[in-house]
């Protein structure tokens, strides 16, 4: 896991960047929450990327048309990459 992905909230919850997305000119985020050995633990959230003052925070996206519609940009990116990927190139 590189160190890139990792995001420190300010409660303290630490989270792995598994994608990001572009929707109506907003950047969101899709987490994993970690535990203390920096493993996945199955809570995920789609952030927010909020910038004010020339500083970047999130905030958990909870609207869910914006929801869905990230998820489907995510879904089509994810399955994009998937399609190109050869059983070859996995072995």
């Amino acid at each position: 896991m590189e160190k890139d992905n990792i995001l420190i909230l300010e409660d303290g919850l630490k989270c792995e960047i598994l994608a990001k997305a572009n929707f109506n000119n907003s950047n969101f985020l899709l987490v994993e929450q970690l535990d203390e050995e920096d493993e996945g633990i199955g809570n995920f959230a789609i952030l927010k990327e909020i910038n004010e003052n020339n500083e970047i925070y999130v905030a958990k996206e909870e609207n869910k048309e914006v929801l869905l519609e990230v998820l489907k940009i995510l879904t089509k990116d994810f399955s994009q990459i998937v399609s190109e990927v050869k059983v070859e190139d996995l072995i």
